[in-house]
């Protein structure tokens, strides 16, 4: 009932829209391919406590580590960044119109930000 053709956008047409779903993906796919660290390092739970629509974890190996924040709300949200975490400030990529200004961030509705130490 959820993939029904009045629910989902065909291929053909999600293949000439940047915004797709499965553009999202391919994104996805091209950041974690052209990363060790993203491929194969160790995910590490980051807990945040004032901020429970953030899914926050680190991907690191010995060369590189990253840490990912999904914002898994429709709202956008701010993310002040505790002190364990001031390390990653190197914009890694962002989805949508994330802005970085100093130790706060803020996150889009659906979209992700991953920082490079």
């Amino acid at each position: 009932r959820n993939s029904t053709d009045s629910t989902v956008v065909p291929a053909s047409i999600q293949l000439k829209d940047k915004n797709s779903l499965f553009s999202y993906y391919k994104t996805f796919i091209q950041l974690r391919n052209k990363s060790y660290a993203l491929t194969y390092g160790d995910l590490t739970p980051v807990e945040l406590p004032h901020s429970p629509a953030l899914c926050t974890f680190t991907r690191s190996d010995k060369n590189e580590s990253l840490l990912v924040i999904h914002n898994l709300s429709k709202d956008s949200s701010i993310l002040k960044m505790p002190a364990n975490l001031q390390e990653y400030r190197i914009l890694y990529f962002a989805g949508k119109e994330a802005k970085i200004s100093g130790k706060q961030i803020q996150i889009p509705g659906y979209s992700t930000v991953i920082l490079k130490k």
